[in-house]
């Protein structure tokens, strides 16, 4: 029975990882062009990148179409450790002696029947490169080869890989099986976050344990194909090929492939990786080993880490906005950035001068018009010094626009809304200042019409007085 994956929360944190991670490497995989002499390498495809900030700092035919052989692993433990638990004990079956795997490929040496942890397989998958345990771990996780492979195509296109296709978790030659040394970078920066990952290819023995179909416990020592790893070879000799901290990650070879290397190294803070494919040396592929070593010298001593908000300070990206308030402090004139810059970097050659020369190139978004609100995503900008793009982003408002019919106060913008409310405010005290001054005015009037009155209604009281008065006279 296939491993069924208590997948969606799993798959989700997946999905969100290889999103963040596929977005790096879109907007910082052009090559540096600044650097010093680049080495000469006697294979068909290198590339080499950083693998903190993803920049391809080295290329030779990056884009060509490789077949990239037993390096197709990379992507299949990655799969492996995304969706598995390392303590999950998986049965082998059939699986292992199918789709081209015979006794004269390489093997962990697996037997049907055998009883052995997913931990156990990615160690044999990664450090003798089986291809048993990559076709047991393929059909424990997804039920079959095929579905295996859709699920390693998915992946790929998750992060980038634009010119890639695999059909089999193993690398065993297919015409349809292929990649490029760029996209094999963009799997490697990707793999290389993992932490189990890390520590998986950058060991250099590692005694796998397995229960056999008879339940007898078996171990076996399974010595890393990586030769850069080890200080001695397989005899004890000093090992001419050993590269000073060597962290994996992964060999490669069919007859169509021929010799293939993923690499990595850490020195002084900085870890990077060299790809080669297709090296067609005699003795085993040795020019590999000594072409990867100088790649990884290349991308390790001319290159440093660059902050990108530093950087993208210097350049000046500004917007007129349409419609935005007539009392706007800045007449409509808005800054934007790229937003929050501070864990991001940028691999440039040494001593390179970025005091000047550092521009931007924006795409704003159409019909952008007040009102504008900080953070509001306006468009995009690519970051460019001396021409060359390392960076491209979003841009977003660095401070609100307000849009015409809006005043400022001391205190801060006053809307519409707030200047009807004044305005009602204004029609109440008129009516308030209305009513006493009608007051003011009615009491006289009232006053005089009391008045007038009084002096009708006791008018010809008097006179009728007057007139007996009279009369009596």
């Amino acid at each position: 029975m296939p491993y069924h994956v208590p997948q969606k929360m799993k798959h989700l944190k997946h999905r969100i990882l290889s999103l963040f991670i596929a977005l790096i490497l879109l907007f910082q995989f052009p090559v540096s062009a600044f650097a010093a002499e680049e080495p000469t390498v006697s294979c068909q495809a290198a590339a080499a990148v950083d693998l903190d900030t993803g920049t391809l700092l080295f290329e030779k035919n990056a884009q060509e179409r490789v077949f990239p052989a037993s390096t197709t692993k990379v992507i299949t433990a990655l799969i492996i450790l995304e969706n598995r638990d390392l303590s999950d004990t998986i049965e082998v079956g059939p699986e292992i002696r199918e789709g081209g795997i015979t006794t004269n490929s390489s093997l962990m040496y697996l037997e049907k029947g055998d009883k052995i942890t997913v931990e156990e397989l990615l160690y044999g998958l990664m450090l003798v490169s089986g291809n048993d345990a990559a076709a047991t771990l393929a059909v424990s996780t997804a039920g079959s080869i095929s579905a295996f492979a859709d699920m390693m195509n998915e992946k790929a296109q998750e992060l980038g890989m634009t010119n890639t296709h695999f059909v089999t978790p193993h690398g065993i030659h297919n015409e349809e099986h292929y990649s490029t040394a760029e996209d094999m970078a963009k799997l490697t920066v990707a793999a290389m976050q993992n932490e189990t990952f890390r520590r998986i290819v950058s060991t250099k023995t590692h005694d796998s344990v397995k229960i056999n179909s008879k339940g007898t416990t078996v171990t076996t020592e399974l010595r890393n194909t990586n030769n850069l790893l080890h200080t001695l070879d397989k005899n004890g000799n000093a090992n001419p090929y050993y590269y000073a901290g060597t962290t994996g990650i992964k060999t490669g070879y069919t007859i169509y492939a021929k010799y293939c290397l993923i690499s990595s190294a850490e020195r002084n803070g900085r870890h990077v990786a060299a790809l080669l494919f297709a090296d067609g040396s005699e003795n085993s592929g040795a020019q590999r080993w000594k072409d990867a070593a100088a790649i990884l010298d290349y991308a390790l001593d001319n290159f440093e880490n660059y902050n990108l908000a530093a950087l993208a300070a210097k350049a000046e990206i500004t917007l007129n906005v349409w419609h935005a308030a007539e009392k706007d402090s800045e007449g409509g004139l808005l800054s934007c950035d790229f937003g929050d810059l501070e864990d991001k970097k940028y691999s440039l050659p040494k001593d390179l001068d970025t005091t000047s020369g550092i521009t931007a190139e924006p795409s704003f978004n159409q019909g952008i018009m007040a009102p504008l609100f900080t953070g509001d995503e306006v468009g995009t900008a690519k970051l460019l010094l001396n021409g060359e793009v390392i960076y491209e982003g979003a841009v977003y408002a660095s401070r609100d626009v307000y849009e015409e019919g809006f005043e400022t106060a001391a205190n801060g913008p006053v809307t519409i809304i707030d200047q009807l409310q004044v305005e009602e405010i204004n029609l109440e005290v008129d009516e308030e200042e209305t009513k006493l001054m009608l007051w003011w005015l009615l009491l006289p009037a009232a006053l005089l019409i009391y008045l007038i009155v009084r002096y009708f209604t006791i008018r010809p009281a008097m006179r009728k007085k007057y007139l007996k008065r009279t009369r009596r006279r």
